[in-house]
């Protein structure tokens, strides 16, 4: 399974050794900062609402339908991948590289920033059409995160990317 991972891992050395600023901002965020507080505080408790709402209607309403398929690994593969791997990767894949790349070709519109990377997050989480769909609210609630640090000079990257990995270490210990 880990040698699975060489290359997203070598992938991602490459584009931070490339020269490519991933943490953008300075400002320490939770240093004297309540606002910033609350609102990572708010989006984490949105994720785990999002996920037990979709978590109740997926076995509530539609027993059987195939999950992630991570739930079949073992707990330290869950929480390596869930933890680690996929919080980085994803969240330079679908926060900062596709943001990025939308603002290089001119589109700044905070709905449009908002919602792109978040249907191409949730697609990319295809298992099942009820789990894109809680991919993509799950997305939104990142992406409002990676733009609220990125307007008011946070490390954006970072502080999605642990949302992320909180999100995902409470699905495995809890859900």
């Amino acid at each position: 399974m880990f040698s699975k991972l060489l290359p997203a891992f070598l992938l991602f050395n490459n584009v931070v050794a490339m020269g490519y600023e991933i943490a953008e901002y300075n400002k320490p965020a939770l240093a004297g900062n309540s606002k910033f507080a609350k609102v990572f505080l708010v989006c984490f408790v949105f994720s785990l609402c999002n996920g037990y709402l979709f978590d109740y209607i997926g076995s509530t309403f539609f027993p059987g339908l195939d999950g992630n398929p991570i739930d079949k690994e073992s707990v330290p593969e869950q929480l390596f991948l869930a933890c680690i791997v996929a919080p980085l990767i994803e969240t330079l894949i679908f926060q900062y590289a596709v943001i990025k790349l939308l603002k290089r070709i001119g589109i700044r519109n905070f709905y449009l920033l908002l919602t792109i990377p978040a249907v191409l997050f949730g697609l990319s989480h295809y298992y099942n059409p009820l789990y894109i769909m809680a991919m993509f609210i799950g997305g939104l609630i990142m992406n409002y995160l990676f733009l609220y640090c990125q307007a008011n000079g946070y490390k954006a990257f970072w502080w999605v990317a642990l949302l992320h990995c909180l999100y995902n270490l409470f699905g495995i210990l809890f859900v």
